[in-house]
């Protein structure tokens, strides 16, 4: 659901539809209010202390490990992706994974990402609360992306999970698909507020993607 306009071609959503263009009025929630609660909760998950290891190999190939059964967190510079040459994340089934990535951007392309140890892609989450662009290139991204600021450029690839941006450019080879974001994180001290009823201006969708930045805002509370 965008409020404001949408310019797609070769697009297509399977089992649903795109709507554009519907008014504040056929706005499902308050995008304003979602997108000010989740920057919050990026900037405070941002400052969670890092409990995971980050390895980063001679030929470039980083990879996170976690042992921990309920929350692993890491932190790292999106730099390091930009010379990456592979990317695996290890972590114990049914925990759940916070990438906090620093730096005004972030760059996946043409490198291959595993998951291993048990943990899936609904149970990640890739946190960029300082970024203003994003790319994708030819990557499967296994995860979810909260990156509240940024603009995402994604040529193609796939994302496997929840996406929340504030613009998205996407190729003709791009794919979203749906699992959501799964995982537990701590809310910040004092809790939510809940969004207001009242619908938000179209320039406050979080992107293409509104609807699915406000499912995520449901797991997060």
């Amino acid at each position: 659901v965008v409020g404001g306009s949408a310019t797609t071609s070769s697009f297509g959503v399977p089992n649903g539809q795109l709507k554009a263009n519907v008014g504040t009025a056929g706005l499902p929630v308050d995008f304003a209010a979602v997108k000010a609660d989740l920057t919050a909760k990026s900037v405070y998950w941002a400052g969670l202390a890092a409990n995971g290891a980050v390895d980063r190999s001679a030929s470039n190939h980083l990879t996170l490990t976690g042992t921990d059964a309920g929350l692993n967190v890491f932190e790292l510079s999106g730099d390091l992706f930009d010379v990456a040459t592979g990317f695996t994340l290890s972590a114990p089934a049914g925990s759940t994974v916070l990438v906090n990535v620093r730096g005004d951007k972030g760059g996946f392309g043409n490198f291959a990402m595993s998951l291993t140890g048990g943990v899936t892609a609904a149970d990640v989450l890739f946190n960029f609360p300082e970024a203003d662009r994003l790319y994708i290139q030819g990557f499967d991204f296994q995860g979810s992306i909260l990156a509240p600021g940024a603009g995402l450029n994604f040529t193609n690839g796939q994302i496997n999970g929840t996406t929340v941006v504030a613009s998205v450019a996407a190729g003709a080879s791009g794919e979203f698909h749906v699992p959501g974001f799964r995982g537990e994180l701590p809310n910040p001290p004092g809790g939510d507020t809940p969004p207001s009823p009242v619908p938000a201006p179209p320039a406050a969708v979080l992107g293409l993607l509104g609807l699915a930045g406000f499912g995520l805002w449901r797991r997060m509370r």
